[in-house]
């Protein structure tokens, strides 16, 4: 404007005495063409990509690809995402374009990591039951733990004891005869 100000965005209406622009945010302004020193126009990036896109050739993966590096070069996320998913329709097993969808290869299978992940713990289940072990508050362990964890027991140092002896464990004492005395106390015994 004659302000001084600038504003960017695409050009919704056009009467003989204003320009209505929206801006990339979403906003619509109202400019009165007496203020404008200066319209210059050009396409959107988004525009640019459509014309881009409408010429590549949706079975041509390479080119595809060249498309999708340029929409994350010029800050389009969303086309950026939708020209990779183009990439793998045109070659599924274009490993650049998996990567950057987020996929990971298992065997001969490309997957999302939660698909993976998924699989994996359903590997890592079978193994341990075949092990013998159950799951229990998140963790892989034998039946007999399972049952000392549920009576309450804990682990300290190898021996399976309450919370409580394990609290007067860590504070240093030892069990001597039924008491709970110093460990040095013990030791000297």
């Amino acid at each position: 404007t004659k302000q001084g100000k600038k504003f960017s965005g695409k050009i919704v209406g056009e009467t003989s005495t204003h320009v209505k622009i929206k801006t990339k945010f979403g906003g619509v302004v109202n400019v009165a063409k007496s203020d404008i020193e200066e319209i210059v126009r050009k396409k959107s990036k988004a525009d640019e990509y459509q014309d881009r896109l409408k010429k590549a050739s949706r079975s041509d993966a390479d080119a595809l690809w060249e498309l999708s590096v340029w929409c994350r070069l010029e800050g389009l996320g969303k086309q950026y995402r939708e020209t990779l998913k183009l990439v793998v329709k045109a070659d599924p097993d274009h490993a650049e374009a998996r990567k950057a969808l987020g996929h990971v290869k298992h065997g001969d299978r490309w997957m999302t990591k939660r698909e993976h992940a998924r699989l994996a713990e359903a590997a890592l289940e079978k193994e341990m039951k075949a092990k013998g072990m159950v799951k229990y508050r998140g963790k892989w362990v034998s039946v007999e733990e399972r049952n000392k964890m549920k009576k309450g027991l804990v682990k300290h140092e190898g021996e399976w004891v309450t919370k409580a002896e394990q609290k007067k464990l860590k504070a240093g004492l030892a069990k001597h005869e039924g008491q709970w005395i110093p460990k040095e106390e013990k030791e000297n015994r």
